[in-house]
């Protein structure tokens, strides 16, 4: 046995001795029941579950009643004290701190933590923390947007990379247990909600910081995530809900997150099937590294050459689009906003200009429906039109509601491709950050397009970038 096999066990024995001390009355507790939340029926149709639930008895425990009886008994204990002094030696600290953070540990293991492996893996996570001050984090993330096809209904899941699964909602993802006298759960908001398509199931590790919440990285993850899901396909992908496990919030005392926005239905939903696993999969690892961070936008060269400030942008404008809470008119107007933040630098004849900017650089993409150059300006004159009213106050008329529906679906889309394009493209920038022009990574980019309309030289140039560094064009 290695030695760190030996102080889980050692740590795994010390808690079913506090265990055992419970259930005798050594250590003085009480028997709390517990109601659990049953899920009786369940159907999954269109990414809805449909359930029905029942409340019942699940079962009765032994609990302990403050921590000072606990602590007061540990102390006594030779057992303890050894085990304490291993800890110390292996997270490099004091005698002290190691007492400390054993009785911290038998304070916070669940009393129905189940079988001597679950102990020991609860215990590898606190010592991970402790020695290496990292947290492994797997929380359960809920979202609508995405309907999963698989050949097996029951069990339809698909693994992305190492680290994130995708599957539907099972009947035990909606059941619980909870102290009786408990009259109160952030499940409650969970069981009534009715819009959860699919849940991710997300590994990851992240250094303890005091910079922020405790899971601000994690959530920045979650939301890198989420936003590659965004830009695979055209989907309104909302997060509803982040479920941690027992062990992530006794750790770190932090609750379940409920995201009220996603009260908005999934404008755009699109279907996740077997034959998308190994694109997904290499989509995420790509194009998550390309997103702009809080470092890359605050770094100190000259902001106006910065590609990331634009792209930043132009995001937070096409996520935007993705919602109809505020009408087709604002959808368009932000997708407008998007392609404006990446087309244009505050030339004379705007409107013009993204016109054939976009249908320069998307005549690249790969539509499933025959899309010209000359469809997709059209479309943005109108778009850019509509945008210009909604701007000053004008409305779309309710006669003009369905063409109009049909129109901010495409330019949506447009956005879409065109900040994929964008992203993809910083591959351009070369290891010493150099550009093309002084001007930076996006007038470089603008200046191609301008160039290829007019050059066949620069066009053939232009599809050649295009096809050696962007390797999503859909």
């Amino acid at each position: 046995m290695n030695e760190t096999d030996e102080l889980l066990s050692k740590l795994a024995n010390l808690w079913k001795k506090v265990r055992a001390a419970i259930q005798v009355g050594t250590i003085e507790s009480e028997i709390v029941s517990y109601k659990k939340f049953e899920v009786t029926e369940f159907d999954y149709k269109d990414g809805v579950p449909a359930r029905s639930r029942d409340l019942r008895l699940d079962r009765t425990d032994l609990t302990f009643d403050g921590m000072d009886q606990l602590s007061a008994w540990l102390k006594q204990r030779e057992d303890y004290r050894e085990v304490s002094r291993d800890v110390s030696i292996r997270c490099k600290t004091d005698e002290d701190r190691g007492l400390s953070l054993v009785d911290q540990l038998m304070h916070n293991i669940p009393i129905d933590c189940e079988g001597k492996e679950g102990i020991k893996e609860y215990i590898a996570r606190f010592l991970r923390l402790w020695e290496e001050l990292v947290v492994d984090w797997a929380p359960k993330v809920w979202i609508e947007g995405i309907l999963l096809e698989c050949d097996d209904p029951q069990n339809c899941r698909f693994a992305i990379g190492d680290e994130l699964v995708i599957r539907k909602p099972l009947p035990s993802d909606f059941e619980y247990a909870v102290p009786d006298y408990d009259r109160s759960s952030d499940h409650d908001i969970l069981l009534n909600y009715q819009g959860s398509d699919a849940i991710l199931e997300l590994s990851y590790a992240s250094k303890v910081s005091d910079k922020g919440p405790m899971d601000a990285q994690v959530m920045n993850e979650v939301d890198n995530l989420i936003n590659c899901l965004r830009l695979f396909k055209l989907g309104s992908i909302n997060l509803f809900y982040i479920e941690y496990d027992q062990l992530t919030k006794n750790l770190l005392l932090i609750g379940n997150r409920v995201d009220r926005t996603a009260a908005a239905k999934s404008l755009y939903k699109y279907v996740l099937g077997k034959e998308d696993k190994d694109r997904l999969t290499d989509f995420v690892k790509q194009v998550k590294a390309l997103f702009p961070t809080t470092e890359s936008l605050s770094e100190a060269e000259n902001k106006k050459r910065n590609p990331d400030r634009p792209l930043h942008i132009a995001l937070q404008r096409y996520y935007d689009s993705l919602s109809d809470m505020e009408g087709v008119d604002h959808q368009i107007s932000s997708a407008v906003t998007c392609l404006e933040a990446l087309y244009l630098t505050g030339e004379a004849e705007l409107s013009y200009r993204l016109q054939l900017r976009v249908a320069g650089l998307l005549r690249f993409a790969r539509f499933d429906d025959p899309t010209t150059p000359s469809d997709i300006r059209e479309d943005v004159k109108i778009a850019y039109g509509i945008r210009s009213s909604f701007a000053h106050g004008s409305f779309i008329e309710e006669k003009n509601l369905k063409k109009s529906s049909d129109l901010a679906r495409k330019v949506v889309d447009y956005a879409r491709r065109s900040l994929l394009l964008f992203l993809q493209l910083k591959r351009l920038i070369d290891e010493d950050k150099k550009y093309l022009s002084d001007d930076g990574l996006k007038t470089d980019i603008i200046n191609m397009i301008d160039d290829s309309l007019v050059d066949l030289s620069a066009y053939d140039n232009l599809e050649n970038l295009v096809r050696t560094h962007c390797h999503f064009l859909e």
